[in-house]
């Protein structure tokens, strides 16, 4: 259960960020200028990313949302 928990709370920080970068491009917003947030970004991304496929290695398919 502490990996799906782990899978959820990681998506909606990603989530979070996706949201942020989306309403950045559409109203012009100015939070995606700075150089840290958008290093946050991608690595939260990775990080996600990476998470998923090592839950698939590992056999959590289950665990995993379709």
């Amino acid at each position: 259960m502490e990996n799906k928990t782990a899978l959820i709370v990681s998506g909606v920080i990603l989530m979070t960020f996706f949201v942020l970068g989306l309403l950045d491009i559409m109203y012009s917003l100015e939070i995606m200028e700075n150089l840290v947030t958008k290093i946050v970004l991608i690595g939260s991304f990775i990080a996600y990313v990476v998470y998923i496929i090592k839950a698939n290695k590992d056999g959590h398919k289950k665990n995993l949302p379709k």
